[in-house]
């Protein structure tokens, strides 16, 4: 069985979101998936992983296209 690689990717401004992509990338690497961390503007081809986990800061919009105020 070869080992799963996931990249994890995410975008932050303050740093906040930087720091739970490495957490969940420690994670995933104490459980034996090869876990790539990056920034969102350095990823150029996701090609050659298994899956990919995105991460950001803010609210996502409610099904209706609206943010929920």
């Amino acid at each position: 069985m070869s080992t799963k690689r996931v990249l994890v990717v995410y975008g932050s401004k303050h740093g906040a979101t930087a720091g739970i992509a490495e957490q969940i990338g420690t994670s995933l690497r104490e459980d034996g998936i090869d876990a790539v961390v990056a920034p969102a503007g350095e990823v150029r081809d996701i090609r050659g992983y298994d899956g990919v986990e995105p991460g950001w800061s803010g609210r996502l919009p409610t099904e209706s296209g609206a943010d929920d105020d």
